[in-house]
């Protein structure tokens, strides 16, 4: 049976991941770039380890944007399909419901070899994890038992598919033996608010030494000056600046512990420190028919994705594979931060003159404003420290990012 969502085949295939959870944010007849992270949204979710086998305890976290510091409550959900973003991934059955086909299974099998025998009397419920995971930020899911009953909850989730009217809504791995994916959901709410839902597959190892994966590791973002002449203009009021342009490359790494200043109206570049031995090496499994039993080696690709609450993205989007350029030339984009802003969706349906007393459009005229480079009507003490995401996903469920803090502390026209 093919998996309504299998493992990707192809890198190009990770955009339906992306598209899946845009569709779910809602968006009307005008609607900001997919980048701009000016609302409560989802940007990614991973599970870590992508690949959860037995001994372990994967731990889910979701990466979200929420820029006016909304209360927010969360559920953790998983369920044993791969289910479908039109039902907002609802399971399709309960964890009562997947008991019971559990122990079908085993009963048709038990006779079976190689199939698994259980004591007389003994609660198959016992092995099943509760869907619900709880309401915290982050989430943890054990791993059931051994591969040889995750073997068999797979194909006896695949059997079930076969005779049920609901395999419109969900799907099972297309081969068990090459590990089972299932799907985590989650939800997060804000107060007073309609709730936005994402979801996340993984994989439960059964047993193959080809099913092992990694999430991209992502060390940092690194900045510089987008055109190395411009340093003599704001080397002064950034001495970050100075230190970069005595390297070769001129890369900065953005502290971790503090916002880095730099300047509106400048545009800088940003790249996603990802680690090289991030990129493993895999074998596909071969076509039906095939001589072999895999595909050659080769090197997963990875999309790197970027963020921004404010400013303008030259590229919001690359892509890495074995043809494209190398990873740290990939894995960067220019990023200003313009004082006199592209309006987004909500002030254009304000928007009025006096955009020129007023640079980021919310209503604060500059002379009183605390930032007027970022839209902060409530003007907070921090409203100049604007976040900017990079996440790497790679071809195979594997999810890293990294986020850090920059502090617009003028324009350089100043």
């Amino acid at each position: 049976m093919k998996h309504l969502l299998d493992k990707p085949s192809y890198l190009l295939s990770i955009l339906a991941v992306s598209a899946t959870l845009l569709s779910l944010q809602g968006c009307g007849p005008e609607f900001d770039p997919y980048w701009k992270a000016n609302k409560l949204r989802i940007l990614a979710l991973r599970s870590d380890p992508v690949t959860l086998q037995p001994g372990q305890n994967a731990t889910f976290e979701a990466l979200i944007s929420n820029p006016d510091n909304q209360t927010l409550t969360y559920q953790w959900e998983w369920c044993p399909f791969a289910v479908n973003p039109q039902t907002k991934y609802e399971c399709p059955i309960t964890r009562e419901e997947l008991i019971e086909i559990v122990n079908q299974s085993i009963e048709a099998n038990a006779e079976a070899e190689g199939g698994m025998q259980l004591p007389e009397g003994f609660d198959i419920g016992a092995l099943i994890p509760e869907f619900q995971l709880g309401n915290e930020p982050t989430a943890t899911l054990s791993y059931p038992l051994t591969p040889e009953f995750v073997l068999g909850l797979c194909q006896g989730l695949q059997f079930f598919l076969s005779e049920s009217d609901i395999t419109g809504d969900a799907a099972v791995t297309s081969s068990c033996d090459e590990g089972f994916d299932v799907t985590m959901r989650f939800t997060m709410t804000p107060e007073g608010g309609e709730p936005v839902i994402g979801a996340k597959r993984f994989t439960l190892w059964t047993g193959s030494e080809f099913d092992k994966n990694q999430n991209p590791e992502v060390a940092g973002i690194d900045i510089r000056l987008k055109e190395s002449a411009d340093a003599d203009k704001v080397s002064d009021r950034l001495p970050w600046v100075t230190e970069s342009e005595a390297l070769e490359d001129r890369w900065y790494r953005i502290p971790e512990d503090e916002p880095l200043p730099i300047l509106a109206n400048v545009t800088f570049e940003v790249r996603s420190a990802i680690t090289p031995e991030s990129v493993e090496i895999f074998q596909r499994p071969a076509p039906t028919g095939s001589d072999g039993e895999r595909l050659p080696e080769e090197e997963e690709g990875f999309e790197i994705r970027w963020f921004v609450e404010v400013g303008e993205l030259e590229d919001s989007r690359q892509i890495f594979g074995a043809e494209t350029k190398p990873l740290d030339e990939v894995a960067m984009t220019g990023w200003t931060i313009n004082y006199l802003p592209e309006p987004t969706s909500d002030q254009k349906a304000a928007l009025k003159d006096g955009q020129d007393e007023d640079w980021d459009l919310d209503g604060v005229n500059n002379d009183a404003d605390n930032c007027p480079y970022v839209s902060n009507p409530g003007q907070e003490a921090d409203g100049c420290i604007v976040p900017v995401s990079s996440v790497v996903s790679d071809s195979r469920l594997g999810v890293g990012w990294s986020t850090q803090r920059v502090n617009i502390i003028g324009h350089e026209s100043e």
